[in-house]
Order: C-alpha cells, then sequence, then structure tokens
C-alpha cells in the first residue's frame, strides 16, 4: 500500500500540473469560441445543475469511514455496505433526475429578467444534459469510492489524467465546428458513460466488488444516514458558497457578469486542485490510524507533514499570481476580464487557511467529530448568502466574492482552528509554527516584485517571463536556506539517490 501511495502521490501532482496546463490553454479556446454571453450561459447552467449534487446526501464521503469499520468484520459486511450504497446513490440519481426536470422546466421564471428567449432555450438544453451527467456520476461513485478504499491510486489517478485530457481533445474540434456551448456538455456526458464502465470494470473484474442486499440492517443505515448527514450540511455550504454568487450574478447582472466570475472561479480551482490532490491520497490511512489506536500525536504530525507541502505550492502559485496575475489574465481570458485578477485574489485569499489544513478535515471525518464544522459552515455559508446578494447590488461584481472573503475568514481561520485544538485533540500550535516557517519566502519575494511592478510595469511576454523567474528564484532560494526542515531535505535526497 506504501508503493500505491507513493504513486498516487506522483500521479495526483502529474494530474494536477495536466489539468492546470489543460485548463489554461482550453479555458481561453472556450472563451473565444464560445463568446462572453455563451460562455457565462455555460458557468451558470452548470451552477444551476451543480446544486443537484447535495441529493447524494453526503454518503459519498462517508465510504471510506465505513468500509474500514466493515473490512475488520468480515467480507460479507463488506458486500452488504457496497449493496447498500449501490441503492442510495440509485436513488439519489433518480432523484437528481426528477429535480433536474423541474429545473429544466422553470428556466424562463428563474432567469426571465437577465436572459434573451435565445439564450433561455440554450440554457435548457445545457441543463438537460448537466442532468444526465449528474446521475451518471453517482453511479459511478459508489464504484470509485470502493476503488480508493482499496487505495488503488495507481489506476484512479491514471484514469483522472486520462480524463483531463479526453475532454478537451474531443470538444475542441465540435467548438471550432460552431457546436458551441452545447458540444461542451455533450462530450462530459459521454465522458462520464464512458468511465463509469471503466470504473465498474477494474473494481468489480479486478478487485472483486461485490453486491449484497441480504440482511440489511436499519441500524447500519441509520448511523451511516446520521454521520453523513453532516457531510451533506458542508457539501450544502460548497454549492452556497461556490455556486450562488453565480446564479445570483445571473439573476441580477447577465450572462457577461457570470463569463468574469467564472474565469476567476477557474483560476480559484487551480489552488483547491493544489490542495486536496496531495490530502486525498492520506484518507485511508487517517481512518486506518482511527480506528486502530486514534493516536493524535501521529495525525498531527501527518496534518502537519502534508500542510507544509500544500503551503509550499500554494504560497508560491499564489504569490506568482499576485505578481504577474494582471498580464496573466490579459493573454489568458482577453480584453474585458480586467476584474478577473481582483476578484481571483478575493476568492483565493480566505480558502488560504483551508487549503493547507484540508487534512484536518478527514481527520473530522474519521473520528465522527464533523458535526460542529457542519453547523458553523452552514450558519455562516446563509449569512454569506445575504450577504452576497447585498454586496452584488451595492458593488456590483466584486460583492460576488467580498462575502465569502468576509464569512469564510472568520469559520476557517478562527473558529475551526479553535474547534482543532480544544475538541479534535489537534496540536495547532505546532501546526502553524510550522507552516509560518514557511511565510518569508512568500512575502519577501512578493512585496518586492509587486512594488516594482508598480514602476516597472509587465507589458511584455518577455518582462512577464522576467518577473516570473525572479520571483521563482528568490522563493525557492529562501526555502532553501531558511524555510526547509529536517524531514524534507531527508525527501529530497532521498529523491536524488533514487534517480
Amino acid at each position: 500500500m506504501l508503493n500505491q501511495r507513493r504513486a498516487g502521490v506522483v500521479l495526483s501532482y502529474i494530474n494536477m500540473i495536466a489539468k492546470n496546463l489543460v485548463n489554461f490553454i482550453y479555458v481561453p479556446i472556450l472563451i473565444r469560441m464560445l463568446g462572453k454571453s455563451e460562455y457565462g450561459l455555460y458557468q451558470m447552467s452548470n451552477s444551476v445543475i451543480s446544486t443537484l449534487g447535495i441529493l447524494s446526501l453526503g454518503f459519498g464521503s462517508a465510504y471510506i469511514r465505513f468500509y474500514a469499520q466493515a473490512k475488520r468484520q468480515s467480507e460479507k459486511e463488506v458486500d452488504r455496505l457496497n449493496g447498500l450504497y449501490l441503492i442510495i446513490f440509485s436513488v439519489a440519481g433518480v432523484l437528481s433526475l426528477i429535480a433536474g426536470v423541474f429545473l429544466v422546466a422553470n428556466v424562463h421564471a428563474i432567469f426571465s429578467q437577465s436572459l434573451t428567449l435565445n439564450e433561455i432555450k440554450v440554457s435548457r438544453i445545457l441543463m438537460a444534459l448537466m442532468i444526465l451527467n449528474i446521475a451518471i456520476s453517482f453511479i459511478s461513485s459508489v464504484f470509485d469510492s470502493f476503488i480508493m478504499a482499496n487505495e488503488q491510486f495507481r489506476f484512479q489517478r491514471s484514469r483522472q489524467l486520462l480524463q483531463t485530457f479526453l475532454a478537451p481533445t474531443l470538444t475542441i474540434p465540435l467548438v471550432f465546428f460552431g457546436f458551441k456551448a452545447i458540444s461542451v456538455v455533450l462530450i462530459q456526458s459521454l465522458i462520464s458513460i464512458f468511465f463509469l464502465f471503466l470504473n465498474i470494470n477494474f473494481a468489480v473484474g479486478q478487485l472483486h466488488m461485490r453486491f449484497s442486499f441480504k440482511n440489511m440492517s436499519l441500524k447500519y443505515f441509520t448511523e451511516i444516514g446520521i454521520f453523513s448527514v453532516y457531510i451533506l450540511a458542508n457539501d450544502i455550504t460548497d454549492q452556497i458558497n461556490w455556486n450562488a454568487p453565480n446564479i445570483l450574478l445571473g439573476m441580477l447582472s447577465g450572462t457577461k457578469s457570470v463569463a468574469i466570475f467564472g474565469v476567476a472561479s477557474q483560476v480559484k480551482n487551480v489552488f483547491i486542485n493544489l490542495s486536496t490532490t496531495l490530502s486525498g491520497v492520506f484518507v485511508p490511512q487517517i481512518n486506518k490510524i482511527v480506528a486502530n489506536d486514534d493516536n493524535n500525536q501521529l495525525l498531527t504530525d501527518i496534518m502537519t507533514k502534508v500542510g507544509r507541502i500544500q503551503a509550499l505550492i500554494v504560497l508560491y502559485v499564489f504569490g506568482g499570481f499576485i505578481v504577474v496575475g494582471k498580464y496573466f489574465v490579459n493573454i489568458w481570458a482577453g480584453k474585458g476580464y480586467d476584474e478577473v485578477y481582483v476578484i481571483s485574489i478575493l476568492l483565493i485569499v480566505p480558502l488560504l487557511i483551508p487549503l493547507v489544513q484540508s487534512v484536518g478535515i478527514e481527520i473530522q471525518r474519521a473520528k465522527n467529530r464533523h458535526k460542529f464544522r457542519s453547523y458553523i459552515y452552514i450558519l455562516f455559508a446563509v449569512i454569506n448568502l445575504f450577504l452576497t446578494y447585498w454586496l452584488i447590488g451595492e458593488i456590483g461584481i466584486i460583492g460576488a466574492a467580498a462575502g465569502g472573503l468576509i464569512t469564510m475568514l472568520i469559520s476557517n481561520g478562527i473558529i475551526m482552528n479553535w474547534y482543532y485544538s480544544s475538541h479534535i485533540g489537534l496540536n495547532m500550535k505546532f501546526f502553524w509554527k510550522e507552516i509560518f516557517k514557511l511565510m518569508p519566502q512568500f512575502i519577501i519575494p512578493t512585496v518586492i516584485l509587486y512594488l516594482l511592478s508598480i514602476t516597472w510595469r509587465i507589458d511584455s511576454f518577455a518582462k512577464f517571463l522576467f518577473y516570473g523567474l525572479v520571483y521563482s528564484l528568490m522563493y525557492f532560494l529562501i526555502y532553501f536556506f531558511w524555510g526547509i526542515n529536517s524531514r524534507e531535505k531527508q525527501w529530497i535526497t532521498q529523491a536524488f539517490k533514487n534517480r
């Protein structure tokens, strides 16, 4: 399993790099070929249909925890768990289809103030295809969860890498010949069907996944349901925080504002991928530790070890974006997207804390101590919803990001760190002491080069490369001389020895 975990980490970062590179090439092509209006329509429709993801009721994220428990009892118990999950997600798929039909039927009522009749017609088709995609993803997640619980990271991450390249490769030719946003979503649905069968083949054929529908205990279902309902609250929170601004902008400002916010969201998603790519590999290990001896010192060590790597990468990319981001957005998204730079920073800042603590979320869930987080997040998500609605009316598109900045800094930054320390048993003083050792390499080059860019503006690709190279050199020199710890030195030394 250790080799699988190492392979998972390596493949995860290869996939992350590939996904970001593809997005940097793919998104500008989509924006230019679709146009700002239709790209905004695509983003808005996606935000509406993505809300149906809450119909999974949080069960997907609970699977690995209950798999570890079932595995300790017997293989038959694992089969029963698989059978229960297949029933749950089949029902979720049917419910998503029913709810989706309702949404499609009411597109005109929801967006009549801001969309033209033709945009409403296209939006209906987009949503119908997206509904199919959501229903397929529910069924596929049953097999994907089993593959992850067995720590088969080589297959899982390789499949994700293939998916990263497959979507744009198939979509761009269709868009080029004028099929627009509908072709983008159609390809996504066909790819989802292909990977559903790929998952089934690997889980059933290679890992011998079996399903049992006999002797299912209502108590078992209730226990999973109680655990999952709090994960559901987190999913609802994510839907409000990330999709509500797009929907509100679509209702209040129109598709062009949604397009600008959508591009900023693409930048934000890069940072989310930088973090979750690594933490996901450690989920099975964390659940095993909690199930066996619940060693808080070991859990703190894992969280700190992973958190430092996450901080090293996230801060490097964020500092670089602050320095060269204005020029990058201009050449990447094109003219008319100047606001993307500021909105992106407003979206990223409140994420920095949870992005270096994403392992902590998995520790909470493994300990079944995630209820408090759910209460806090849903409270602040509702506050964010009303605050964002008000701020959009007051300051326009910037308000769509400002609401999340305020509420997430309070909930993620202050409240959750107190809870990790006082109730989960993690040593947060040690954690943050180790993280803050990485701050000089972020602050020094970012401040110096940003101030320099005010007088010596980045207005050519040569300057863009110069600033990027100087920033990178300063960042990693400071890290290697002051920020690196003994364990990371050992990793680097070992990596060179193995070459």
